[in-house]
């Protein structure tokens, strides 16, 4: 259950109609993000940060995932439109209950990635 329910979350990456509606009802009431960037500790405020942060995702290719019981991790990459960060390696952690995701730690390099968001 967790591997598909991560599938659908990567997928909302590669649609190009990115509607955070299709992504909210997978996500539960009490959801915490974490990345090199920052935290979110509810889904409205994650949702509202991603509208702004997916507009510079051009796409993503996904590698591996992985699932078990209601633990999942991911390896994907990221290609950005803007060419002074390129291509992001991310590994994202998630954990999930009830078909909905609890959970998300992301590691990536930020690097060259805060500079670029913060002129946005």
């Amino acid at each position: 259950m967790a591997k598909k329910i991560v599938v659908t979350y990567l997928n909302f990456f590669t649609n190009p109609e990115r509607d955070e509606k299709t992504l909210a009802p997978i996500l539960s009431h009490d959801f915490n993000f974490k990345s090199p960037l920052g935290e979110f500790h509810t889904a409205e405020h994650f949702l509202k940060d991603l509208k702004r942060n997916v507009l510079g995702i051009k796409e993503i290719h996904i590698h591996h995932i992985i699932a078990e019981g209601s633990k999942a991790g991911a390896l994907y990459d990221v290609i950005s439109h803007h060419s002074d960060i390129g291509k992001l390696r991310f590994s994202e952690w998630f954990e999930t209950k009830d078909g909905k995701i609890t959970s998300i730690v992301s590691t990536y390099d930020a690097s060259n990635v805060h500079p670029t968001i913060s002129s946005i």
